[in-house]
């Protein structure tokens, strides 16, 4: 039992350093420019620092000696570093800081991209508020906090070893004794930074708390304001800061009051004990006048490179809090997923290429736009052309078919912009995984006392059946009795089922989820629109579709009047049957052979219902519906009673 125990941690152990690598190694590839032109900046302002004190206390000595040439070739070198101080740094920092901008969108792209490949049901616990929180600060926190620790540390042995190299020519004593009494600076940093990271990662899931509870409000303004909860939710709000406050704010502010006290003194300490030993010295003739004003600016160096090893000392809990966070985008990742991503080239193996990242956006658009999305993704790009991903993410669905649902029989509907998607997706397609069988058309589904739990509660009884081309199947049964959850069994949103779910003869678990869902058309019960107009709403699915062949689809649904009309936030100017329209438009007129409608007559007139009803009867595709409605049941080939 042991035996078992130590194997499975050492698993874990093993799975959480894998995360942790293809984390950093996400920031780290995608900041890589970022990071050599920071430490470019770090070490020239080092060297710079260092030349300049030595020069000063050249150009001392000179003045004490009444040397005129000496005190010209001082002055002039010192002319020369406070210009490189004044132009060439500022331009090489503006350049640094406009790469790591570019370079920013790289790296949200490819947390994005670890985002949507994670399985549908492992999203379904965290709050939007909370997703969206993280998305928005995390990813900056880490490549901002990542670059700034890599330049520190690259830069201080530089600078070190040419501060060294300077100062014990001048005086290896003088040298000894400012580096120990600038050491003493180190000790603040070294005596607070767990209590610092602690406060960090409590603030952190404050924040992340209280988004959550704003996007509670929010989406839901008006039942608030209907049932007078606005006092219950300020009360709340309240209530979360209080604890906040005395539990993590209070000692916070008392340790950054404390520590800045503290370093205000340890400064002014050092100051002037650096100046009266060195006055010492000088006046017995050890040292001359030059070295205490070189080793004055040397003292500075040394304060820099003390001050930048409490940052890495102190910092350190926090980057790796920051990663501990960023850790839920990274796992549970999809099994076809990660097996693409073992097999892509070393360079790329611990992170996504722009291009991938394109790839997949484009991939999940198609599958959004019929509803076979991978289900996870509570946001979705708003506006990643315009190069910021925090900004990209806009969309929180509770909705089934999206895969975010905090309870995933209902949702709400949330809108993307079409154009920003199609323009930052790219055309390419995903990877399969090598399997030709994966890229053959599905001719046959069929599942072996298949079930379903929800953690550990019956929500899918046993069945068994099977689906053949061209056929019609009505789920029917009871509410509560699977039949959603069953169609979800098959869109592969859930995967860990109990049984069997053979493709073409071959377990489900086995294929490229991509290529899978590749045949599939699904509409939600609960429709999923993004911004854009009501055409452009029912050709994301099929790009090559004409405008004609939109249009006419929508006339022959009875919403043809809506075809140029704007989906807005929150689609106020629509009505349930118009949303519900055109889910199943944008599924009907997807170019896959199998379609899973589930609730398709929810909200539709007579006239839609039979159209509804000629297109099922008419069809060469594989459908799968479920229904209540007998009109509906009686179109299909054969009807599954679930419960």
């Amino acid at each position: 039992m042991n035996t078992k125990s130590n194997a499975s941690a050492k698993r874990n152990t093993d799975k959480k350093t894998k995360i942790k690598k293809e984390i950093y190694g996400d920031a780290l590839y995608s900041m890589r420019i970022p990071i050599l032109l920071h430490t470019a900046v770090a070490c020239a302002e080092g060297i710079l620092a260092v030349f300049t004190a030595t020069v000063l206390g050249q150009f001392a000595d000179s003045v004490f000696q009444l040397d005129f040439a000496l005190g010209m070739e001082s002055a002039l070198s010192l002319g020369l570093a406070l210009c490189g101080m004044i132009l060439f740094l500022p331009a090489l920092t503006l350049l640094a800081n406009v790469f790591m901008l570019k370079y920013a969108l790289v790296h949200d792209r490819m947390v994005l991209g670890r985002f949507l490949d994670k399985t549908y049901d492992s999203v379904l616990p965290y709050e939007p508020g909370d997703i969206q929180n993280r998305l928005d600060w995390d990813p900056t926190r880490l490549r901002c906090d990542l670059v700034e620790y890599i330049n520190k540390g690259l830069m201080m042995p530089v600078t070190l070893a040419f501060l060294l190299f300077h100062a014990l020519e001048l005086s290896p004593v003088y040298t000894a004794a400012v580096f120990g009494i600038s050491l003493l600076k180190l000790l603040i940093p070294l005596a607070v930074r767990k209590l610092e990271g602690r406060c960090e990662q409590e603030t952190r899931e404050y924040t992340s708390a209280r988004r959550s509870l704003e996007a509670e409000i929010t989406q839901n303004p008006c039942m608030v304001k209907l049932y007078g909860l606005g006092e219950a939710f300020g009360g709340k709000a309240d209530r979360l800061y209080q604890d906040f406050f005395r539990q993590t704010q209070k000692t916070s502010i008392r340790l950054s009051a404390g520590a800045q006290a503290l370093s205000s003194f340890t400064g002014t300490f050092c100051l002037l004990a650096i100046l009266l030993s060195g006055s010492l010295l000088a006046a017995k003739g050890f040292i001359t006048p030059g070295t205490v004003a070189s080793m004055y600016g040397y003292s500075a160096v040394f304060n820099t490179l003390f001050e930048n090893t409490g940052f890495l000392l102190r910092d350190l809990p926090v980057l790796r809090n920051t990663a501990d966070r960023l850790s839920m985008f990274y796992e549970n990742a999809e099994e076809n997923s990660e097996r693409i991503m073992e097999q892509s080239d070393k360079s790329t193996q611990n992170n996504i290429t722009s291009k991938t990242i394109r790839e997949y956006v484009h991939k999940f658009v198609k599958n959004v736009s019929t509803g076979t999305t991978k289900s996870t993704s509570t946001r979705t790009a708003k506006n990643t052309s315009t190069g910021t991903a925090k900004n990209a993410l806009t969309g929180t669905a509770k909705n089934a078919s999206t895969g975010t649902a905090k309870n995933a029989s209902t949702g709400t509907i949330k809108n993307v912009s079409i154009e920003t998607m199609k323009n930052a997706a790219g055309k390419a397609a995903i990877p399969t995984d090598g399997t030709s069988n994966d890229r053959k058309q599905i001719t046959q589904l069929d599942c072996q006392n298949l079930s379903y739990a929800y953690g550990g509660q019956q929500a899918l009884p046993r069945i068994s059946f099977s689906l053949r081309p061209g056929g019609k199947t009505a789920l029917c049964g009871p509410n509560g009795s699977g039949k959603s959850t069953l169609l979800k069994v098959m869109a592969c949103l859930l995967t860990n089922y109990n049984g069997k779910l053979l493709v073409n003869g071959r377990e489900l678990r086995e294929w490229d989820t991509w290529a899978y869902r590749s045949h599939i058309a699904y509409a939600p019960q609960e429709p999923y629109l993004f911004q854009g107009s009501v055409l452009e709403n029912i050709k994301i699915g099929n790009p090559s579709l004409s405008d004609a062949a939109a249009q006419a689809l929508i006339e022959k649904m009875g919403i043809g009047y809506l075809a140029h009309t704007p989906i807005s936030p929150g689609n106020s100017g629509l009505s349930g049957g118009e949303k519900q329209k055109i889910s199943i438009a944008r599924a009907v007129a997807s170019d896959r052979p199998f379609l899973f409608l589930d609730e398709p007559g929810n909200h539709l007139d007579g006239d839609t219902l039979d159209w509804l009803c000629a297109f099922l009867r008419k069809s060469s595709k594989t459908i799968v519906f479920v229904s209540h409605h007998e009109r509906l049941a009686a179109c299909a080939d054969r009807q599954i009673w679930l419960g």
